[in-house]
């Protein structure tokens, strides 16, 4: 019984060395798989670690290019509005200009016409003072060729008269003269 009772827990003890065996085994298996695994857990890691760290490189680069370019767009919003500030100031100047040159035409031609109808009405009155002078000239000169007419009519009929006087002073004078003609 004693010898059983030795086989029994002999093998009891083998079959126990045995499944320590095996659960040495699995243990040195699953502290391999474990090692595998933390090791690969440890390759995840630097492998998430250098890809965050790549990530904050680049959304470090994004946010640097984000502020030159948000840097770029207000200076060129600036740059717009100081361009549309001049814009408008030279349209106010052009618009002032032409209102201006506008006020300029209109004085020039109120002027023009002012000058021009001065120029009419001083033509009317010439031409009314001219017909008048004209008529008055016309009625001196006619009056002057009367004066004329009736002074070398009266020099005629004078010399005529002479000349007959002469012409009977002369046949009563018995003179011969051939007639002469004048």
């Amino acid at each position: 019984m004693l010898q059983e009772h030795i086989r029994t827990i002999t093998a009891v003890v083998n079959r126990l060395n045995s499944d320590i065996s095996q659960l040495e085994e699995s243990i040195r298996t699953r502290d391999n798989v474990s090692m595998g695994t933390n090791n690969a857990v440890k390759n995840l890691e630097v492998h998430h670690v250098a890809s965050l760290t790549d990530l904050r490189g680049r959304i470090v680069r994004c946010d640097t290019s984000i502020a030159r370019l948000s840097t770029e767009l207000n200076n060129a919003t600036a740059a717009i509005k100081q361009l549309s500030q001049q814009q408008s100031d030279m349209q106010g100047k052009i618009i002032e200009r032409i209102h201006d040159v506008e006020a300029r035409l209109v004085t020039v031609q109120n002027n023009q016409d002012r000058m021009a109808s001065e120029n009419k009405m001083k033509l009317q009155h010439l031409e009314g003072d001219t017909g008048q002078q004209m008529a008055t000239l016309d009625s001196r000169t006619k009056s002057i060729i009367d004066d004329l007419k009736n002074t070398l009519n009266m020099y005629q009929a004078n010399s005529d008269a002479e000349r007959e006087k002469l012409e009977a002073r002369l046949l009563s004078k018995n003179y011969y003269f051939p007639l002469l003609i004048i």
